[in-house]
């Protein structure tokens, strides 16, 4: 037979500590909104202002570092590339399977996992220089037209 008395007991048990926890977030919760009220007043901005901030920085601000999985699809591209006529793309999809496809970039050592993503870091370094190079090169060619316009109105 069941004790009956046992089960009410636990019942108890189980509904006092969802109280406790409760009241524990509860005023949590309320110490939280404080502070949040004192820092937005010290710093002159809105509480909405300030969890937009807040919110930013619990969401969305990562660590910046090279995935594993973009290491592998970035190599598998620089192999499918050469052979690839240009101006057309494999898919992400496609390229995915040709990763899960080849058998040298499954169960890569740390040494390999190191080379590889140090390639995609030096890729991506390299290309972000490249369009900061072709901005200041057109920003260039700009201001130097402008001057050639601005020289011809006024002579």
């Amino acid at each position: 037979m069941y004790n009956a008395n046992l089960f009410k007991d636990i019942d108890w048990n189980d509904k006092w500590k969802e109280a406790t926890l409760s009241e524990s977030v509860k005023k949590l919760a309320e110490e939280l909104g404080q502070k949040i009220a004192d820092i937005a007043q010290e710093h002159s901005i809105t509480v909405e202002k300030f969890s937009i901030f807040l919110t930013g920085h619990i969401n969305y601000k990562k660590l910046h570092e090279v995935s594993f999985s973009n290491t592998l699809i970035q190599a598998k591209v620089l192999k499918v590339s050469a052979a690839h006529p240009p101006g057309s793309k494999y898919s992400l999809i496609q390229l995915h399977q040709m990763v899960i496809k080849d058998p040298s970039l499954q169960n890569p050592n740390n040494e390999a996992k190191v080379q590889l993503q140090d390639q995609l870091q030096q890729h991506q370094a390299e290309k972000e220089t490249s369009i900061h190079i072709t901005n200041a090169a057109v920003t260039h060619d700009v201001h130097a037209m402008m001057d050639i316009i601005i020289q011809d109105v006024y002579d």
